[in-house]
């Protein structure tokens, strides 16, 4: 999960456009909207430099348009997929907001729609939320702290993979080798896996 730091605030105003994003793996859905609820339909653009920079044209020339203030982006909080585009919308001076997912989902019942996710929904549920004042400011680190965040994020996840590993060969060994385990408290000792590592079967350790 990405950790970013937030703060609550007063995300918008009458003179702010209010602009969401719902995050996607390869794919993310767009939505822009005034303070009089007048906006666009939803829009998908890429999640790589070109498609941002597609969305940020598009964003930007509203803007110009309609003379408005400021740009407000929101997306809900999100993975990895979403920190390229939250660094991005950073150099360009916009206001970075997210709302908690289960803001999203509750407000989609209250509305009638269904919780269920559903991408074309998402971003008008999120400025819904936005200008109602339920958002955080978000603080994106750089340099040494992303350095840090990154790779205290890589050893929770490795640490999630290892111990679902050990899951499975404490399982295998139970299957195979069961008496095993009245012996060993476990397969994380540096003993039991020296064992197994030299005798992987029953036979082994009799032979």
């Amino acid at each position: 999960m990405t950790r970013i730091q937030t703060k609550k605030t007063q995300a918008v105003n009458q003179k702010s456009l209010i602009v969401t994003v719902d995050i996607g793996k390869k794919t993310n859905m767009g939505y822009y909207r005034f303070s009089n609820n007048r906006g666009a339909k939803p829009f998908p653009f890429g999640n790589h430099a070109h498609g941002f920079g597609l969305f940020w044209d598009r964003i930007a020339q509203v803007q110009r348009q309609n003379q408005m203030e400021e740009i407000v982006v929101g997306f809900e909080s999100t993975g990895a997929y979403g920190e390229p585009l939250m660094h991005f919308l950073k150099r360009k001076g916009v206001k970075l907001v997210q709302v908690n997912p289960m803001h999203t989902k509750r407000l989609k019942e209250l509305t009638g729609n269904s919780p269920n996710k559903t991408d074309r929904k998402d971003p008008k549920v999120i400025a819904d939320i936005m200008e109602l004042g339920h958002a955080l400011t978000v603080i994106v680190p750089e340099g040494s702290a992303a350095e840090l965040r990154r790779l205290t994020q890589a050893r929770e996840r490795n640490v999630v993979r290892r111990t679902g590993l050990l899951n499975q060969l404490q399982d295998l060994v139970f299957l195979v080798f069961p008496e095993f385990l009245t012996i060993m408290k476990g397969v994380k000792s540096k003993t039991a896996r020296y064992l197994l590592n030299r005798y992987s079967t029953p036979g082994d350790f009799v032979a």
